[in-house]
């Protein structure tokens, strides 16, 4: 951009063109978007910089899924930020992040944040999006409707029980003597490593009679 500042109708003409070139599954003219040297943060291929880098993990993303197809939901753009929500489907066909293909059929909600250069092009994107619930539609092991009261129910039952071991825990480290007992003419040490938080071994030190 000759001035330097890029207008709302320069970042509404790169989405225009996103929006086609994802519609084409086409990653270099996806990365084509992205300034030389972009950041991006993405929740599964972490953070990595450079529009060829951009255009190897689309690559990957339309090995995995190759019918994948980006609904568009909402667009906010203002200043030199804008904010791009789109719903993904797909198949699971190729495969994902190292795992064998399921060949199910997928739905998620992908939120895009960039922020643009003075030339229009994309300078820095983080992309949030449900993995959890990806990873789980894939494995069959939650229903849309409900999985996120059955995955809220599991956290408080986990952090329920990871209290009530916090607790066993301290009960039977109270309950120990000390690590070390030291008599006249020698000393006695002893301790206790539970394999997880508690463990079911005790230990004590007594004092025989003389005669024994």
């Amino acid at each position: 951009h000759p001035t330097g500042v890029v207008t709302t109708e320069d970042i509404a003409a790169v989405f225009a063109r996103l929006q086609t070139a994802y519609d084409r599954r086409d990653p270099a003219a996806i990365a084509a978007n992205y300034a030389e040297d972009c950041i991006v943060d993405s929740p599964v291929a972490g953070v990595h910089s450079g529009k060829h880098a951009v255009e190897r993990a689309l690559r990957g993303i339309f090995a995995a899924f190759p019918d994948i197809t980006l609904k568009p939901e909402e667009l906010l753009i203002f200043n030199n930020r804008a904010v791009w929500i789109r719903k993904a489907e797909g198949t699971d066909a190729g495969g994902f992040i190292g795992l064998p293909p399921t060949g199910k059929p997928f739905t998620t909600s992908l939120i895009f944040f960039f922020t643009f250069d003075g030339h229009g092009k994309i300078i820095r994107e983080r992309r949030i999006w449900d993995f959890t619930r990806l990873l789980l539609h894939f494995a069959g092991e939650a229903q849309p409707a409900t999985e996120g009261r059955q995955l809220y129910r599991e956290m408080v039952e986990r952090a329920q029980r990871d209290h009530e071991l916090k607790i066993a825990a301290e009960i039977q480290h109270a309950l120990l003597p000390a690590s070390q007992y030291v008599g006249k003419a020698f000393e006695v040490p002893a301790t206790s490593v539970p394999c997880r938080a508690i463990g079911g071994d005790f230990f004590h030190y007594y004092h025989l009679p003389r005669e024994v």
